[in-house]
């Protein structure tokens, strides 16, 4: 759902999708994330009455890159970022660069511009890298029967044996093993997060 919240460009889901995130950080001890996670959470909510301006801003979406018109392809700046920095990449990276520290501070300013000229040829020459679309790449051609394969699975296998998030008992959805007790509580993100009372030390903040 967080992912979702990203592709769409929902400020409020993204918001809530990375407060229910909180524990797995501390879970899989990333403790940098889950201690400013719920600051930034907060900081963000408090927008609301702070600076309503910039709360509708990012309500409408505007947390987000988009690139095109094809829905469900918004991606986080600096995600972005990454792919900008992508154009101006020579062969191999900056690797052979960082250790002539002249070389790297003449490619840091023509490569940007290197980089412009190229894409000004392409489309003055009718180059396209890809076929234009309209559609969301994974609903078309084999990645979209891929999808719809694997789900077939995932439901077959559950029709078969049971949602297992409806279990009592934690078990494997291959082997059919129970997981021994110790492990399934280990496992359980919630049991970790209420254990360590994580949830009563940082939800007032939220």
């Amino acid at each position: 759902m967080f992912i979702a919240a990203t592709r769409k460009g929902d400020w409020k889901l993204y918001l809530a999708t990375t407060e229910d995130l909180l524990p797995y950080f501390h879970a899989h001890d990333q403790y940098n994330y889950g201690r400013w996670g719920p600051l930034y959470v907060a900081d963000m909510l408090e927008l609301q009455t702070t600076d309503p301006e910039l709360w509708k801003f990012f309500e409408e979406g505007n947390f987000i890159i988009t690139k095109h018109e094809i829905p469900f392809t918004g991606i986080d700046p600096d995600h972005a970022i990454e792919q900008e920095h992508r154009k101006i990449k020579a062969k191999g990276g900056f690797v052979e660069l960082t250790g002539n520290e002249t070389a790297l501070a003449k490619y840091a300013i023509i490569a940007p511009s290197l980089a412009r000229i190229v894409q000004e040829f392409k489309e003055y020459a009718g180059i396209q890298g890809r076929q234009p679309c309209t559609l969301h790449h994974e609903t078309v051609g084999e990645k979209s029967t891929q999808m719809i394969k694997y789900a077939a699975d995932v439901v077959d296998v559950i029709t078969k044996q049971g949602n297992p998030f409806m279990q009592s008992d934690m078990f494997n959805l291959v082997t059919y093993a129970v997981t021994p007790a110790k492990v399934a509580k280990t496992l359980r993100i919630e049991t970790i997060w209420e254990e360590k009372h994580l949830r009563n030390l940082y939800h007032p903040l939220i």
